[in-house]
């Protein structure tokens, strides 16, 4: 019983809401990785993909009282 409990337990930390499934890829990151990576390659003149600024953190500010008012957001 108590075996069971805690097995149980493992398998939500796993699936936690920080998971993502596999195979989804964040669209923006995409976006960055396939346009604009080139385009500051060339711009740049940069010769490994490697010397490219990674993206780090993204925030999306709204204000909070559209966030109460649209249900979609």
């Amino acid at each position: 019983m108590a075996k069971e409990k805690k097995q149980q337990q493992k398998e939500e930390k796993k699936k936690g809401p920080g998971v993502r499934e596999a195979g989804v890829y964040p669209r923006l990151a995409e976006k960055y990785k396939k346009e604009i990576v080139p385009a500051m390659m060339k711009q740049f003149q940069y010769k490994n993909v490697m010397q490219v600024p990674k993206l780090e953190k993204i925030s999306v500010n709204i204000g909070v009282g559209q966030a109460t008012q649209d249900a979609k957001l």
